[in-house]
């Protein structure tokens, strides 16, 4: 088996400094990752497009000069209470004290305040203001799914939004920590799934539409070969971990 090390898929950006423009049109899901055709694909394409609502691009950000805002991360995330709390990885948010934005799938920008940030259960907790038409995802118990189990995700790498990946579920309970720096999580979800930078904090969906997990770190492979090619190892907290959390953290 080829050496691969944890990567962090969240997105680092430098600067924004953009006005807000017209009213902006939806966020279009796209499917760049090799799907299989017929009636498969199309089974996955309904699944993506029936639980995309509760998927969101995250921003978080700083003050910065006259200039703009700097960026800090840029990722992904899921609304998962219908009081407006959204998840992101820890090392997407990493601080309170910074601000953050989410675009949802109706393409509106929106100000999302960073409730809490847990650096040990690689998550943390935003919270937007509730709108009409707001989709919440359906949590499941994470517990319950087989390996081989069809999943369906939803991203932002490099910046793209509402880019869906298809894979199965490898290992529904891995049982070593894993941890890289100040983050880590327990009981992950192993997935076979090509990801990249941006993927980070993107819900994790089975095939009933219940979102089983979050990604949040993927084995990176040897980036001197070209073209570079993936590992399709993702690693995803599980729903049951992220409900504790928004249960106890949540104001």
């Amino acid at each position: 088996m080829k050496a691969f090390k944890l990567f962090l898929c969240g997105m680092v950006l430098v600067l924004a400094g953009c006005a807000d423009a017209a009213p902006p049109p939806p966020v279009t899901l796209t499917y760049p990752y090799a799907i299989e055709e017929g009636a498969r694909f199309e089974g996955h394409r309904r699944l993506a497009e029936r639980v995309a609502g509760s998927y969101v691009r995250v921003l978080v950000y700083a003050d910065s000069t006259d200039e703009g805002i700097a960026i800090v991360n840029g990722a992904s995330g899921a609304i998962v209470d219908a009081r407006g709390y959204v998840v992101t990885p820890a090392h997407i948010a990493k601080n309170s004290r910074f601000k953050a934005r989410v675009t949802t799938m109706d393409g509106r920008e929106r100000p999302a305040t960073i409730v809490h940030v847990a650096p040990g259960r690689e998550l943390a907790l935003l919270r937007i203001d509730p709108f009409p038409g707001m989709q919440v995802a359906r949590l499941a118990d994470s517990g319950i799914m087989p390996a081989g189990w069809p999943v369906v995700s939803i991203g932002t790498p490099n910046n793209r939004k509402g880019v869906v990946t298809v894979g199965i579920v490898a290992n529904p309970r891995r049982g070593l920590r894993i941890e890289y720096g100040e983050y880590g999580y327990d009981n992950a979800i192993e997935l076979r799934m090509e990801v990249e930078p941006g993927h980070s904090g993107g819900p994790v969906f089975d095939v009933q539409g219940r979102l089983i997990g979050m990604v949040a770190s993927f084995g990176l492979g040897d980036t001197r070969l070209v073209p570079y090619v993936s590992t399709m190892n993702a690693y995803a907290v599980p729903a049951a971990a992220i409900a504790a959390f928004v249960e106890e953290v949540r104001p």
